[in-house]
């Protein structure tokens, strides 16, 4: 497969989704953990400099979209709506609810402490019909660099998780189909190793 096309602007997903919490940790996750997350993100391509120490367990951002997008991990990366997101009812407590017309949360420039090894996880409740190349979440830029969970191309629901460094390096895995209008756990776990794509607790498509 190649990489997911870089001529247009990432496409949010269509219609509700919710989260009470998105993370990123510099850690891979054995486990699913009680968040609850959902829509479509934006991350910059660019490295920043740290904010503040990430915490023992290596929590570098926490969505619980609880009335805000105030980052809960201590690191003090909050969020910025852009567009239209709106809360709504999440998984547990409230949720984020994105309309598929270009609303997003910037949670600005990826943490330069992120490394070869890190996961983003959220819980997710999809729309029956999506935008082609809908994003969950995603930092990838032009040129095949960063990492995104994406739809290919206009097969609702079936995404796939890419990563990539520029220079033709990208990889991609097979497409893994998500139920419509039902919460579903998904997690892209990366080590200097593997790219893998986790489905409710289960890693369900990996690539080297």
């Amino acid at each position: 497969m190649n990489w997911p096309p870089h001529n247009q602007e990432p496409q949010p997903m269509i219609a509700r989704k919710a989260v009470s919490s998105f993370h990123l940790t510099k850690t891979c996750l054995a486990l699913v953990t009680t968040l609850v997350g959902f829509g479509s993100f934006a991350f910059a391509a660019e490295n920043a400099p740290v904010q503040a120490t990430p915490p023992p367990d290596g929590l570098l951002l926490e969505y619980k979209f609880e009335g805000d997008v105030a980052d809960s991990s201590g690191c003090g990366r909050n969020g910025t709506a852009r567009g239209n997101p709106k809360l709504g009812e999440g998984r547990v407590g409230q949720g984020l609810v994105l309309d598929g017309a270009g609303s997003y949360i910037d949670c600005g420039a990826a943490p330069a402490e992120l490394g070869q090894t890190f996961t983003v996880e959220c819980w997710v409740k999809p729309d029956a019909v999506q935008n082609a190349h809908a994003d969950i979440f995603g930092n990838h830029d032009h040129g095949g660099v960063g990492f995104v969970m994406q739809q290919d191309n206009a097969n609702a629901n079936r995404f796939t998780v890419s990563y990539g460094a520029g220079a033709g390096t990208g990889v991609v895995t097979r497409p893994v189909q998500l139920t419509p209008g039902r919460w579903q756990h998904v997690a892209m776990v990366k080590t200097p190793e593997t790219l893998t794509f986790f489905l409710n607790g289960v890693a369900v498509a990996s690539v080297p």
